[in-house]
């Protein structure tokens, strides 16, 4: 009934949710929005269809099929990193058409900084965590455009008032709260996102310990052979 309900109110209101404007270009601050928001609606579609599938399986076959945490793990987080990218490139994107000279000069150092962090987690492969190498790597994008977004916004205002540094990053965002204030949404997806990835360091090991000998023993055999 929700279902129905729900969809019913989409269908009814779909002139209005029509664009106004055609898309200029897809190297545009909008197409990366659109993009962002097809990625949350199939995300969106695949979770409720996962969530409903063991009644669904039920209800066509008799037998209940479960779902468990692992398939989750497995398709989600390949849309967490397109997520992730679009967080860190929609910024950098002008608004209707960006121009060649526009994307070199900012993606230069968001992209700088995400080469230098994946070099650094490429040495670290042996441990079998590309996952979070390349979760690593995307953050350190996403931390570059905003820094970068924070650096320019704050020079025009220093030319403009005088005023320090700090003074300047409260007025960014008190001037321009929708803008700024997105801003640091993202640095709160970032940090979520860190917490991601630092879970794929996580070693759980099971070790014997004989009569007398204490956790440092466990420590020190946690990257070993599990017993």
């Amino acid at each position: 009934m929700i279902l129905t309900f729900s969809f019913g109110l989409v269908i009814y209101r779909l002139p209005l949710l029509k664009a106004r404007n055609e898309l200029d270009s897809w190297m545009s601050r909008e197409a990366a929005f659109m993009v962002n928001n097809w990625v949350l609606l199939f995300s969106a579609l695949f979770v409720l269809f996962a969530t409903m599938f063991p009644t669904l399986s039920e209800a066509v076959t008799g037998e209940r099929l479960t779902v468990a945490a692992p398939f989750f793990n497995k398709w989600m987080v390949p849309i967490g990193f397109i997520l992730l990218f679009l967080t860190g490139v929609g910024p950098l994107l002008a608004w209707r058409k960006s121009s060649l000279t526009n994307l070199r000069d900012s993606f230069i150092f968001p992209v700088g900084l995400a080469s230098g962090h994946g070099r650094h987690a490429g040495a670290r492969s042996a441990c079998g965590c590309g996952s979070s190498g390349l979760c690593f790597a995307l953050c350190a994008m996403v931390f570059g455009t905003i820094a970068q977004e924070f650096w320019r916004g704050g020079n025009i205002r220093r030319k403009n008032t005088g005023t320090d540094c700090s003074r300047r990053s409260i007025g960014l965002v008190g001037r321009n709260k929708r803008r700024y204030g997105g801003y640091i949404v993202h640095v709160g997806i970032v940090l979520i996102f860190l917490g991601f990835a630092g879970n794929g360091f996580k070693k759980d090991a099971q070790v014997l310990l004989k009569p007398g000998e204490r956790g440092a023993r466990s420590a020190d055999t946690r990257s070993g052979t599990t017993a």
